[in-house]
């Protein structure tokens, strides 16, 4: 009985004790269980960067010329405009009207070369031009639409070959982007006010929206068709 109250108080102490050990020992397997997870994540986006290398090195062996791997590091904010800033620029001799593209196709071109970067205007935007034909060789324009993300045909015509459906791929011409490339795939056609004219919308195939690798072009012919440009009015 006299030893009782000491009982008591050594045993509310060592619960005391072993409740404040408990909390800890949970906040460490917390702060574990944070880092192993956060470890996880990049681990998981490593992979999925190298999953994207892979099918950029993949869709290279389509291009007959070469090519540099660059990052998405920033867009634009401003409405008007669908630009990326990529982490390459004149240092990496980068230049104005190169062709940008990722694993799926066009991405779009160089307008603005720094030093350390540059910044590339998606296809999509209202001043993008892309010369584009299908499989059957039908060629046209494909124009950004710049309110969304795809594309249009520039004054296709109701006599022309296309069709829902249809995959359109550069055409070489303009000599901005090679020639064979993909570009988009046509998702509606309907005609406009004027009946000689249709409206053709196309979905582009490059990721827009996500992408982070992309691959800048050199074409061989590089100083040719710098020739070509400064002497004609190319796209």
């Amino acid at each position: 009985m006299i030893d009782m109250p000491y009982r008591l108080v050594y045993k509310s102490s060592v619960n005391i004790l072993s409740k404040q050990e408990l909390v800890k020992e949970n906040s460490r397997l917390l702060a574990q269980n944070a880092i192993l997870k956060a470890r996880m994540y990049q681990y998981e986006t490593a992979s999925k960067e190298n999953e994207t290398l892979r099918e950029l090195l993949s869709s290279s062996g389509k291009i007959e010329s070469d090519f540099t791997h660059a990052e998405i590091i920033a867009e634009s904010n401003s409405l008007l405009k669908k630009i990326v800033i990529i982490n390459k620029g004149q240092n990496d001799e980068v230049y104005d009207g190169q062709a940008v593209i990722d694993a799926h196709g066009v991405l779009g071109h160089v307008v603005t070369a720094n030093k350390y970067t540059s910044s590339v205007l998606l296809i999509t935007d209202k001043d993008s031009y892309v010369p584009v034909q299908n499989t059957d060789g039908e060629r046209a324009i494909a124009v950004g639409s710049g309110d969304g993300d795809a594309l249009e045909l520039l004054d296709a015509t109701a006599t022309t070959k296309f069709k829902v459906g249809d995959k359109l791929y550069t055409s070489g011409l303009a000599l901005r982007y090679l020639p064979g490339y993909p570009v988009g795939t046509i998702t509606t056609i309907s005609h406009k006010e004027k009946a000689d004219f249709i409206k053709v919308v196309v979905a582009p195939v490059a990721s827009l929206s996500n992408a982070r690798q992309v691959l800048l072009v050199w074409q061989s012919d590089n100083h040719l068709i710098n020739e070509a440009r400064e002497k004609n009015d190319f796209l």
